[in-house]
Formats: C-alpha cells, structure tokens, sequence
C-alpha cells in the first residue's frame, strides 16, 4: 500500500523578488507502508525541503502531497498540526532538544496537547528511555549528555506517538562512529517493527537497509 506520494512537487523562494531560487523541482515519489527509502543529492539538492514539505511542516509552492491516499496540500495549519502529532515522528540533523529540559521532558514534549500533566507522561519517557539504555540520563539535560545520547533522546521523542512515518534528517552527521552503529541497530528495530523510514543520509553503513533510493540534483526535475 502507497502512503506517501508526490506529484509535480515544488518549492521556490524569491526573497530579492527579482530572481527565482528553486530549492525543489517537480518531485515525483512513491513510498509504501514499511519501506524505508534514502534520500541522497549534494549540498543544496532540496533534501531537507522535501522531507519538511512530507511532513507537513511546510507547504510547496506547487505540486501535491498525499498521505494515505489523501492530498494534504491545501490542509489548515491545525489539520496539518494534527498530522505531525499522530502520524508522523522527526528526527533532526541538530536534534532541536530542548536546553536545560532534561531528557524525559524532551522526550515527552509533544505529548503535552494530550497529557498536560507531567506524571501521565513521565510513564511513557521511562519505558522509552529504558529502550535506549538512557534510563540514567532521565533527569539530565542535553547539554550533560554525549551526542550519541542526545541523539537517543531524539529518536525517542520522534517514537513517543508511536508513529507509523519516520522523517530523518542526516541523523549521522553529529555523531561519532560508535553512535552511527548504534544508529543502525535502531533502524533495523524500527523497520523490522514496520515502520515507514525517510532519511537524508550520505552514511553508507545505513544504504543496506533502504529499499529504495531517491536522487536529488540541484533544480532538477526527479521523477519523471
């Protein structure tokens, strides 16, 4: 079953009003349930625009995008909001944790429309956090923490709604060696459990567990 597809996709900026930048071009993509697929393309390719536009966190300028079977392009914003909340979990090249909040917070943050109170929550980041080997790290903040662990926390919080789509944006480039390997332990878990993997990623110790592979070039049509 296809539950991620685009058509014609776009995204231009004109900041000067006078020249035309176009970070994506007529992106065609089909992704189906339990695939995982990496995206690669040089610096400047679109591939963070594109994963931002898949997971409603941005809207392009032309095309569509569909999320099972359904084209979200013209959603409202809390429609969208609704989307990124039940479906969809995001791991960050950066890990955008949260500072001096420590790691069950960050963890359990977009829970908090759901479960306001800090108790209901702290339930979810222990099993979580044990999942990862952070139990010890539940009351520290991202800046006591390596960046291997801070990646953890991260990828924890992108599976605290239990989601089906998982949207990774370079996920290795801030971590060493060890953390990428542990990295792909994760992954393996993650697909095996049937869940739906986007990945900008250039770490070949991650291309024998893609199904598939999407190339960008710099505003170039992809797909047709």
């Amino acid at each position: 079953m296809v539950i991620i597809k685009t058509w014609g996709l776009c995204k231009f900026y004109d900041p000067t009003k006078t020249k035309e930048i176009r970070a994506l071009y007529n992106v065609n993509l089909q992704v189906g349930r339990g695939e995982f697929l990496v995206i690669r393309g040089p610096s400047g390719s679109g591939k963070t625009t594109l994963l931002s536009l898949i997971g409603a966190l941005d809207r392009p300028t032309k095309g569509q995008i569909y999320l099972y079977g359904e084209d979200i392009t013209n959603f409202s914003e809390a429609a969208l909001a609704r989307i990124r909340r039940e479906k969809i979990g995001f791991v960050f090249q950066n890990f955008n944790l949260l500072p001096r909040l420590p790691a069950w917070e960050n963890v359990t943050y977009p829970l908090i429309p759901v479960y306001p109170r800090a108790r209901d929550r702290m339930k979810w980041a222990q099993e979580l956090l044990e999942r990862f080997q952070l139990e010890d790290r539940f009351y520290h903040s991202p800046e006591e923490m390596s960046g291997g662990e801070q990646q953890r926390v991260a990828i924890a919080r992108a599976l605290v709604n239990d989601p089906e789509i998982i949207i990774a944006d370079e996920p290795t480039s801030n971590i060493d060696a060890e953390s990428i390997e542990n990295l792909v332990g994760i992954l393996k878990t993650m697909k095996m459990e049937g869940r739906t993997i986007l990945m900008a990623t250039h770490e070949r110790s991650i291309f024998p567990l893609a199904d598939a592979f999407l190339d960008l070039k710099r505003g170039q049509p992809v797909g047709e």
